[in-house]
């Protein structure tokens, strides 16, 4: 639209839209109006200032964006085409560092270009908030190679949780959280698991096929087993996942989502039956946390060598 701005935090995008409505009165997207502002345009940047003082109160940029991830494209001249699903697991978080990472190899780290091996010297930390999560908005095409190698920089950088960014058939922006393992390059997420004699179940995913203990399966039938070995052995379950290095990223993804939503759905409906409500993570803490404990998330994502110990192990 023409005459419509949406506020920008240097080269961050945020939801509010401002119209223009005449020479000096705008109406935002709540229809309430800014009146007998100061204001200037340069370009397509619109800027509020201080009647007092001549600093830039606000700004806007001119423009209709579906949301951060199309702006972000439209301002650096690339396409990044996230996988599409509807995760529905993204939390509001405060403090938030970005990787944008597109099919040619091009990575940006908070707008600014980089390499992948420069990223562990460039995160951000901050000492008043104990978790900032880093949203990593990469495409679909690229191989899952290459965000071993950002998942490598960030545990280096001890930033351990992270957000991948999804789009949903409305495009709206959602993602899966995940918090990654405190380990080095030399060791084995296999030494960090605590050893017992709960089941295990050991699944190696491609791209064009799932095998869970040997015996290939649809990822629809991945599913429904994770669900009812959840509900029977409850915390007496290991799941080690190993994800092949060449698949895609929108592969990963998908199938990442769908072994997590397994024990998502096996939370939902006990909650449902022992509270009446299947959104336990909006109860009290005590509830929340008692379902989370009674069905704990033991899934291990696995890498080659780990996988082959396995297979291999006498």
């Amino acid at each position: 639209m023409e005459n419509s701005f949406q506020v920008f935090d240097g080269k961050y995008l945020i939801a509010e839209k401002i119209f223009l409505i005449k020479k000096d009165t705008f109406i935002t997207g709540d229809y309430n109006e800014i009146n007998k502002s100061r204001f200037k345009l340069n370009g397509n940047i619109l800027s509020f200032i201080n009647l007092n003082n001549d600093t830039v109160i606000s700004s806007f940029e001119r423009g209709d964006f579906k949301n951060p991830l199309d702006y972000f494209n439209y301002k650096k001249g690339i396409k990044i085409c996230v996988p599409k699903l509807n995760s529905e697991e993204i939390r509001q978080t405060e403090k938030a560092n970005s990787i944008y990472y597109d099919s040619h190899g091009n990575l940006y780290y908070n707008g600014r270009k980089t390499a992948i091996k420069d990223l562990a010297s460039q995160f951000r930390t901050d000492g008043e908030y104990e978790i900032i999560y880093t949203l990593i908005y990469c495409d679909r095409n690229v191989s899952l190679s290459k965000l071993q190698e950002i998942k490598r920089e960030l545990i280096k950088s001890q930033n351990y949780f992270v957000t991948y960014i999804t789009q949903n058939n409305k495009n709206q922006l959602e993602g899966i959280n995940v918090r990654l393992p405190h380990i080095t390059e030399s060791e084995s997420i296999l030494d960090l698991i605590p050893e017992n004699n709960y089941e295990a179940l050991i699944c190696q995913i491609t791209n064009d096929k799932i095998l869970l203990n040997g015996k290939e399966i649809s990822s629809n039938q991945l599913f429904q087993l994770l669900k009812d070995k959840i509900s029977q052995k409850k915390n007496e379950l290991n799941v080690k996942v190993y994800f092949d290095d060449k698949m895609n990223y929108e592969r990963y993804v998908k199938e990442l989502y769908n072994i997590r939503n397994a024990y998502y759905s096996v939370r939902r409906e006990y909650s449902k039956i022992k509270f009446g409500d299947s959104d336990y993570e909006l109860m009290d803490d005590s509830v929340s946390i008692k379902i989370r404990d009674l069905y704990p998330m033991r899934f291990f994502e696995i890498n080659e060598n780990d996988f082959k110990r396995i297979k291999y192990a006498p």
